[in-house]
């Protein structure tokens, strides 16, 4: 929560206080980040052992093939979903099943966004992988690791999600609070 609270910021080229708003972003945010990372494990659990079982039994009946691809989509989509959760979390005062939502809706409308920040995700994770190869590299590598890595990739997600969901949800909003202020006077 903190994290993405601060990166968030940063991608919308806003000041944060890093410290203070960190702190105050996981006090006031950490229940629907653990229930969130609840509901991720076990959907992934639960899909991973039911594509191992399709997978397996595709073998025996091609129908269990469809269903097998039906839970990688799934798994996917979910994925993508999990670009836009945490930004609406800190973001919004939305229920926990409007979060989820909103973020399915943006998953399939940011597709092309969503695939490359996985396949940029994909890059620097086989960069870190090649990095293993010679000693200086390793040390570099452990370094970025726990200096830069979690900020960075949490920047990428943020400066790539959040045009999407200030077009669609926050643009809106404040226009329709415009126009009501309007209609007013």
């Amino acid at each position: 929560a903190g994290l993405t609270f601060v990166t968030r910021n940063y991608a919308r080229e806003e000041h944060a206080f890093i410290f203070w708003d960190f702190r105050d972003a996981v006090k006031n945010n950490w229940k629907a980040f653990l229930i969130n990372g609840a509901i991720c494990y076990a959907f992934y659990f639960i899909l991973s052992v039911a594509i191992n079982y399709y997978s397996s039994m595709s073998k025996t009946n091609s129908i269990f093939l469809v269903a097998m691809i039906i839970c990688i989509a799934l798994s996917i989509l979910f994925v993508f979903a999990q670009y836009y959760v945490p930004v609406m979390l800190v973001t919004f005062d939305l229920t926990l099943r409007q979060v989820y939502k909103n973020a399915l809706i943006f998953a399939i409308l940011g597709i092309w966004r969503n695939l490359l920040l996985t396949v940029l995700l994909l890059l620097l994770g086989f960069l870190l992988y090649l990095s293993q190869i010679m000693p200086l590299t390793i040390i570099i590598a452990i370094l970025l690791l726990v200096f830069l890595l979690f900020s960075y990739v949490m920047f990428l997600v943020n400066f790539t999600v959040y045009p999407l969901i200030d077009k669609m949800m926050i643009k809106p909003y404040q226009k329709k609070l415009k126009e009501e202020a309007n209609g007013e006077e």
